[in-house]
């Protein structure tokens, strides 16, 4: 069962850091190419605005199970503290079965959305606007099924600390 759930967890931060990375990187080559038509040949893009917006929702539905994996969300370490050490894992697993839950319900309607705009079209791109929320169910899925397999994983730190 651990190595299962290690497993998963592995498969679900490649596959997540893999997506958020090149969603980032089309980002950052779309805004380059945007200055660049803009103010170098006085053209601005119609494309650009579009392929960033779409690849920055990319990057944050892809980049939330990363950061439930790491442990990065909004921290509860005050109530933490106040906590003996077997109540502050019941807090840990309460807090992962939330993040779950709401995960599993956003994604229950990103799907609802897809089938909303199925045959809209994004504006400049041409494509289906499909392709550009299809990133809410499946980053939603992924940070739900990662919220899941930490519930079987202690937290690495027991309190984050300011700087």
């Amino acid at each position: 069962m651990h190595t299962a759930l290690a497993f998963l967890r592995t498969a679900v931060a490649r596959i997540s850091r893999a997506v958020a990375i090149s969603a980032l990187l089309v980002a950052i080559a779309a805004g380059a190419f945007q200055i660049l038509a803009r103010f170098v040949l006085g053209e601005p893009s119609t494309t650009s605005e579009v392929l960033i917006r779409a690849s920055l929702v990319w990057m944050v539905f892809f980049g939330l199970p990363l950061c439930i994996l790491n442990r990065h969300l909004a921290a509860v370490t005050f109530l933490r503290g106040l906590l003996p050490p077997r109540w502050s894992r019941r807090l840990d697993v309460a807090v992962m079965a939330v993040v779950a839950g709401l995960c599993a319900y956003l994604a229950y309607h990103g799907f609802g959305i897809l089938e909303r705009v199925q045959f809209q079209k994004v504006a400049g791109l041409g494509i289906s606007i499909v392709w550009m929320y299809l990133a809410i169910p499946l980053g939603s899925v992924l940070s739900a099924v990662a919220a899941l397999a930490c519930l079987g994983q202690p937290p690495a730190h027991a309190e984050i600390r300011e700087v």
